[in-house]
């Protein structure tokens, strides 16, 4: 779980604060306000998957939902990559921050249940090496906008980032099988 949380974080959020400004100036051809419209589109996308966070909670299959949101957030991405418009990039920005917003908030909150009490803030600081990863793939991100261009970047990563989390879907057998019943009653066996 740790590894699948640290999967956006290194792949697909650089996007956000790296290669959006690029997008409006140089493939979207839609300036200063098309930049505004990308970020609002952000953010709105992840007020909407804050409240989708909530509202899937308590969904049995956690293991599966976090893998989906992760793959939403994938192809979201490369739905922005292939906009021809800004009016055709808004809606996948938006749905790349619900992905976004359900696979982090989900992440996190899974580890914390999953975590034995006695290693929980062990585990929890280990997800403070997540934000060094934006600046590691920024770098990354940085340096292929100038060799391939912002959306072959977009694509690479985005397909990056789905080939590993499947890739981690199919070789952990307890991220398949994570049940939040089982963590929650684990949870209070413990107590």
């Amino acid at each position: 779980m740790l590894l699948a949380t640290a999967v956006p974080y290194l792949f697909l959020i650089p996007t956000w604060g790296t290669l959006l400004p690029v997008y409006a100036k140089d493939v979207l051809h839609a300036g200063p306000e098309g930049l505004g419209w990308l970020m609002t589109a952000v953010g709105v996308g992840a007020l909407l998957g804050g409240v989708a966070s909530t509202a899937l909670g308590r969904v049995e299959r956690s293991g599966w939902l976090l893998v989906g949101a992760s793959l939403v957030f994938c192809a979201a991405l490369l739905g922005v990559a292939a906009s021809p418009s800004i009016l055709i990039a808004v809606p996948f920005v938006m749905l790349a921050g619900i992905g976004e917003m359900v696979s982090v908030t989900l992440g996190q909150s899974l580890l914390q249940v999953a975590a034995p009490d006695a290693s929980r803030g062990r585990v929890l600081s280990l997800l403070q090496f997540n934000p060094a990863l934006i600046s590691l793939g920024s770098v990354a991100v940085g340096i292929g906008v100038d060799l391939i261009g912002a959306p072959a970047v977009t694509v690479v990563a985005s397909l990056a980032a789905a080939v590993a989390t499947g890739a981690l879907a199919w070789r952990s057998r307890a991220l398949r099988e994570l049940r939040l019943s089982r963590l929650v009653a684990r949870g209070q066996r413990r107590h």
